[in-house]
Formats: C-alpha cells, sequence, structure tokens
C-alpha cells in the first residue's frame, strides 16, 4: 500500500512539473515565480533510501545477535539438564538383586565337575618315583 501511494505522489509530482514549466515556457507564469520543477520524481529521497539500508543492516545485526544468544542459551540449558541428570542418577535409590538360586546351584555343579579330584602326597611321591 505504501509503494502504491508513493507510485501516485510520483506521477503527480512529475505531471505537476511538466506543466509548471510548460506554463513557465510560454510566459503564463513570471520566470522569477518559482524555480524550475523536477520533471522525473523519484518518490524515495537518498534519505529514506538510507534509513531504509540502515534500517536492513540492524535487522540483519538484529539476527546474528539473536542466534548467538539462543546458541547461547541453548548451551545453558543443555548444561543444567545435565547436571540435573547426574544428580538424579546420584540421588536414586540403589536396586539391590536378590541372587537366583537357581543359576547358582548350576554354576556351583559345573564348577565342581570341572575340578579334578584332589593330588594327595602320596600321589606326589608316586609320580615323582616314576619320573625317576
Amino acid at each position: 500500500m505504501v509503494d502504491s501511494v508513493g507510485n501516485i505522489a510520483g506521477f503527480c509530482a512529475e505531471n505537476t512539473g511538466k506543466i509548471g514549466n510548460a506554463l513557465k515556457k510560454f510566459g503564463v507564469i513570471g520566470e522569477k515565480a518559482f524555480p524550475s520543477m523536477p520533471e522525473q520524481v523519484n518518490t524515495k529521497s537518498i534519505w529514506v533510501q538510507r534509513l531504509e539500508n540502515l534500517n536492513e543492516a540492524a535487522e540483519g545485526i538484529n539476527m546474528v545477535t539473536s542466534e548467538a544468544v539462543s546458541i547461547k542459551d541453548n548451551l545453558e540449558e543443555l548444561t543444567k539438564q545435565r547436571e540435573e541428570f547426574k544428580k538424579s542418577i546420584e540421588e536414586s535409590p540403589k536396586v539391590e538383586t536378590k541372587p537366583n538360586k537357581a543359576v547358582e546351584k548350576e554354576e556351583k555343579e559345573s564348577k565342581a565337575v570341572s575340578n579334578g579330584p584332589e593330588i594327595s602326597n602320596s600321589d606326589k611321591e608316586a609320580d615323582q618315583d616314576d619320573n625317576s
């Protein structure tokens, strides 16, 4: 809407300039009544263009700084959550597991089978006699 109004104002200013200059040229209005009017009008003055450029630059800086702040906030939140997680692990109740009797029995039997009989001193002496 602002662009449309600016275009209409520019069109009117150009035509007004042409009319005013023509009136001066043909002597209808005195030469010193007003200075020559521009016939090609840019609706955006240099100041408006500079303000728009500054506004765009400020928006770009704002976007960059807001992203940096967002990253910083996210990092702080992750650090906080990590600390809370560690604390919850440390404070969690220890779960005691009851021994599984069937497994224990099976392990004892397996170990007993894999062990050979005890070697007595007489067995050791008989073995030494055989080696001599």
